[in-house]
């Protein structure tokens, strides 16, 4: 019985972690400054509270780019404005948040991936334009939304031409009136194609949620200059076409289109440019045949694309040019080529985006061969196959 108990007591401080009293911190002293340095610089939320001090110095770097993800668009603005009961003057008057409202002053770059809790956000940027007139994100340069926020703006009840009133649309219009945003970034989620009453494809029922977003700013205030959309060439749709031909009220307001390929960097390059191509034809034949109108500057004035640069681009664009491009279309062909940015060709400014996604691969010269059967293939990297020739054999024990 003994034994037992003694083997039990032995598995069950086995099983725990080792516990320390710590009783003092002297012998950390030498590298204190080290240790609050490396806080400071790596995990600056982690010092916000030591002093006021610190905090003034602090939160602007904390809060200059701000990720959200679930429900935490929510949470960064749910505090900012309430409506409380006034026993003094019989109703309810807005109750501010000091401490998020400056915390909101440092934001410069805003990523949203989903919109959980959308009605509260709604209510809560509803309220602020209400009784404040000042802006809640003033150096908010840039934002970032994820496909899962997109797709909350979709309304299966409503008439896919219009978002006007959809829950995502107002939030997104809301934020957009409340910051001093330049750049807005959309990754495009794949959603069904929809088909038309002779069973061809009609385009997605996202195409119109540019045109819809931009009728819904305000112009005397907006400074929303550039939306560039990640996507896959599967999924344009009819977008440019939407694009394209939609007319804003005001002549002088509307927002360049970027519209940035995705695509993984082994897909052919002929693949990528000619489904950008044919969008292009497609919403040019789509505005004639409503009686619009559509001429060879709305492609560089209104949209401008980015493509994947590889070693068959010249290749691709021959191929095209000689098997797609009739005569009359030559001149448009010509047009979409001076209107690519070609991501690690061209100048970097051009195509790198705020929000860091969707970088481009670094092919540099020589890192690509040809193998036995003739196809293009990556070189081998001799040092990442002496990393791989040691870690394998551990993996595999």
């Amino acid at each position: 019985m003994r034994r037992d108990q003694s083997s039990h007591s032995c598995a069950t401080a086995l099983a725990q972690p080792p516990s320390f009293d710590i009783v003092s911190l002297d012998k950390l002293r030498p590298v204190q400054d080290l240790i609050f340095h490396y806080l400071r610089t790596d995990h600056p939320q982690s010092v916000l509270q030591l002093n006021k001090k610190l905090y003034q110095e602090t939160i602007p770097i904390v809060y200059h780019s701000v990720a959200v993800q679930g429900d935490g668009l929510h949470k960064l603005v749910r505090n900012l404005v309430q409506l409380k009961e006034d026993p003094a003057k019989k109703g309810r008057l807005p109750v501010y948040s000091e401490i998020v409202i400056k915390a909101s002053k440092h934001i410069e770059s805003l990523s949203i991936s989903d919109l959980v809790n959308g009605e509260e956000v709604d209510k809560v940027l509803r309220l602020w334009m209400l009784y404040k007139m000042d802006l809640i994100f003033p150096k908010l340069q840039h934002i970032n939304l994820g496909e899962g926020f997109i797709e909350k703006a979709l309304d299966a009840s409503r008439d896919p031409a219009s978002y006007t009133g959809s829950l995502g649309l107002d939030v997104l219009v809301h934020i957009i009136a409340s910051c001093s945003m330049k750049t807005l970034c959309l990754d495009w989620p794949m959603t069904e194609v929809i088909l038309n009453e002779y069973g061809e494809q009609d385009g997605s029922v996202l195409d119109s949620f540019i045109p819809e977003l931009v009728r819904n700013l305000d112009q005397t205030t907006v400074e929303l200059e550039t939306i560039k959309v990640h996507i896959t060439d599967n999924n344009l749709g009819k977008m440019i076409s939407k694009i394209v031909a939609y007319k804003t009220p005001w002549a002088e307001y509307r927002p360049k289109v970027i519209i940035d390929m995705t695509n993984e960097s082994n897909q052919q390059t002929r693949d990528v440019l000619g489904k950008v191509w044919g969008a292009v034809l497609s919403a040019m034949d789509e505005l004639l045949e409503n009686d619009l109108h559509f001429e060879g500057p709305m492609i560089g004035d209104d949209i401008t694309f980015i493509l994947p640069d590889s070693m068959d681009k010249e290749e691709a664009i021959k191929m095209i040019a000689e098997e797609e491009v009739l005569d009359d279309y030559e001149s448009m062909w010509d047009t979409v080529l001076d209107n690519i940015v070609w991501k690690n060709k061209d100048n970097s400014e051009d195509w790198i985006c705020p929000c860091g996604r969707y970088p481009a691969k670094d092919v540099c010269e020589g890192a690509v061969v040809q193998d036995e059967d003739g196809d293009e293939v990556e070189k081998e990297d001799p040092s990442q196959t002496k990393i791989d020739a040691y870690f394998k054999p551990m993996l595999e024990r």
